[in-house]
């Protein structure tokens, strides 16, 4: 049973601005660091779209792209690109350094379909969906 308490879960960010100011996510984000760039994911009915953001990064070779059983894998560097040390930034928001970050694709997809492109950094990856037909095998079971 779900109850309306007079909030959407979508809506909190701007909730959470208008109750406690916009550094309150600023406050979040030192106590809570990003682990890897940010991605969006979305589907249509033929393919996964993964979208990642990727600053800094102008040629694919520093990209890795990888299938790990139903996984895609992404890992690579974003490069610091200031001429002062990281300790005088004011203010740091934006994901640098090493990362790797794995997503679970839902359905059967073969990697040498998938098509993967760096463009104005962002890494977009198209993953078609598999319409492979559910295969039936009889096992049999044999008595002890």
């Amino acid at each position: 049973m779900e109850q309306n308490m007079g909030y959407s879960f979508h809506q909190m960010p701007e909730q959470v601005d208008e109750i406690l100011g916009e550094d309150f996510w600023w406050d979040i984000q030192k106590t809570i660091p990003k682990r890897g760039p940010c991605m969006d994911v979305y589907q249509d009915v033929n393919r996964y779209m993964l979208v990642v953001e990727l600053p800094g990064i102008s040629e694919a070779s520093g990209i890795s792209v990888r299938q790990i059983g139903q996984k895609i894998s992404i890992s690579g560097e974003i490069p610091y690109i200031y001429s002062i040390d990281k300790k005088n930034l004011i203010r740091n928001e934006r994901f640098i350094g090493s990362f790797s970050r794995e997503f679970p694709i839902p359905f059967p997809f073969h990697a040498e379909q998938i098509h993967a492109v760096l463009k104005n950094g962002l890494l977009q990856i198209s993953i078609p969906k598999n319409e492979e037909p559910e295969i039936t095998v009889h096992i049999p079971v044999q008595d002890t």
